[in-house]
């Protein structure tokens, strides 16, 4: 086990992360719009990689 300070941020994250995010999300959208999905009904889940 590590102990040291958390940063707010990783450091190797790009500068326009969250609008990368926001593009991606809305191309998915796109995509179940043209399948004819009810985005309301459409649960979008995230993870993260974890090491052990």
């Amino acid at each position: 086990m590590y102990c040291y300070k958390p940063q707010p941020r990783d450091y190797r994250q790009p500068c326009d992360a969250e609008h990368k995010l926001y593009e991606r999300l809305r191309a998915v959208a796109d995509v179940l719009h043209q399948w004819g999905r009810n985005l309301s009904e459409v649960c979008i889940g995230f993870a993260d990689e974890s090491s052990t």
